[in-house]
């Protein structure tokens, strides 16, 4: 909303006098006298006319009246009371002459720009600007009644959660459903006014998931995994997982000895193999809404190269006739091929 410009009207009236008896050689001392004239009404109901008179030696009889030396006059801030017939008169001791002037302001009542009435709807908790954007001549101010019936214009002070900014856009820093109902905003200049509505309607936010949206995750098997799933929102969201394979998740329940989901939305798998990778999506859910949360699981096969911990001795001699034990053993189960016609004991 821009501030009313501060207008200047200048109405010139120049004035020269010769000396008869010097030709057009010498000039004469010229008073200039400017009269106001506006049409009133007086308390018999007959029409006339009032004069007001500024004079140029006194320069100022206005704070926004002003006769210059050379016979223009002045006025600051126009406004529409100023419209009128301003009377210029030159005298000196050879006669007088005047001028009449007619000063028209104009001026166009205000118009708010958009739709006369509508409805905007917020979640709870956002901030909102609702704009007001008018036209007119002078240029209009804008004010705004809240749904609670506070005045609000761009000088109020005092309330930083509700203020206006210069353009004439009202700004709620923080809604909530206290907020809700019928604001009017009001453009004024000295032609007239306009007004328009707008119903606020106030929903409560949907639940809030504070972990990032899609994780990837890396891991060998054999680990143990924590996926969080941290909710907010009002009222409270309920949580619950779906694996990759359709199984749904609600809290405190063990899944097949392996899968656990605790009470803040965590999900707990123990010993991870292979076979467990894929998608596992948390979904949090209230009566305003639903978000989710995605986490692609990726689980390393970690292959060890079989190596011969202990053995038995490369040379061993023994009696036709007795038993044979070869020890081969090592960090994971190896399966030591059969020689033919050699039974592995």
């Amino acid at each position: 909303m821009a501030k009313p410009q501060a207008l200047r009207c200048v109405l010139f009236c120049f004035v020269f006098s010769m000396s008869a008896n010097n030709g057009f050689k010498s000039f004469l001392q010229t008073d200039v006298i400017f009269s106001i004239l506006k049409s009133i009404i007086v308390p018999n109901k007959s029409k006339g006319k009032i004069s007001r008179q500024i004079d140029a030696p006194k320069q100022k009889r206005d704070n926004r009246f002003e006769v210059l030396p050379n016979g223009t006059l002045s006025i600051q801030n126009v406004n529409v009371q100023d419209r009128g017939q301003y009377l210029c008169v030159a005298a000196n001791q050879y006669g007088s002459d005047k001028l009449l002037i007619t000063l028209s302001v104009v001026t166009y009542p205000p118009r708010i720009l958009g739709r006369r009435s509508k409805v905007i709807t917020v979640h709870s908790g956002k901030a909102l600007a609702m704009k007001c954007t008018a036209e007119g001549r002078p240029i209009p101010t804008i004010s705004w009644v809240l749904a609670n019936k506070t005045y609000v214009s761009e000088s109020s002070t005092g309330n930083e959660a509700v203020f206006l900014q210069p353009d004439g856009t009202l700004v709620i820093k923080k809604v909530s459903v206290y907020d809700r109902g019928i604001y009017t905003c009001t453009a004024n200049n000295p032609a007239g006014s306009d007004t328009v509505t707008i119903r606020l309607q106030v929903v409560a936010a949907p639940p809030i998931i504070l972990e990032e949206k899609k994780q990837h995750v890396i891991e060998n098997t054999g680990q143990s995994l924590r996926f969080p799933c941290t909710a907010k929102g009002n009222p409270y969201p309920d949580v619950h997982w779906v694996l990759f394979d359709g199984t749904v998740v609600k809290p405190l329940q063990y899944i097949n000895g392996k899968l656990f989901l605790f009470p803040n939305g965590t999900l707990y798998i123990r010993n991870i193999a292979s076979s467990d990778s894929g998608n596992y999506e948390c979904i949090a859910t209230s009566s305003t809404g639903s978000e989710r949360r995605v986490v692609v699981l990726q689980v390393k096969h970690s292959d060890i190269i079989p190596r011969i911990a202990v053995s038995s001795q490369r040379l061993t001699q023994m009696s036709f006739g007795d038993n044979l034990l070869l020890n081969c053993s090592g960090p994971r189960k190896v399966k030591v091929p059969e020689p033919d016609g050699v039974n592995q004991t």
